[in-house]
């Protein structure tokens, strides 16, 4: 996965199309509890609210070992 990323950075027009970190969840979004909207789409406020403690790993300054971090 960190291979295709640093491809995909590396191709990337510009530095806001490039990725800086990574989280793969071990859970899909769930549309019983509203993070799926009717036409399939990521409700993107319901997931950020129900998944605080994965966004907050992400983004930490010193981000856990699942966090895939990548040069950008």
């Amino acid at each position: 996965m960190r291979e295709g990323l640093q491809r995909f950075n590396r191709e990337a027009v510009s530095a806001g199309a490039r990725v800086g970190r990574v989280l793969v969840l071990t859970d899909q979004p769930d549309p019983g509890v509203g993070e799926i909207t009717d036409k399939g789409y990521i409700n993107q406020s319901r997931a950020r609210s129900r998944r605080a403690g994965e966004i907050a790993r992400l983004v930490a300054a010193d981000p856990d070992p699942d966090v895939i971090v990548l040069e950008v």
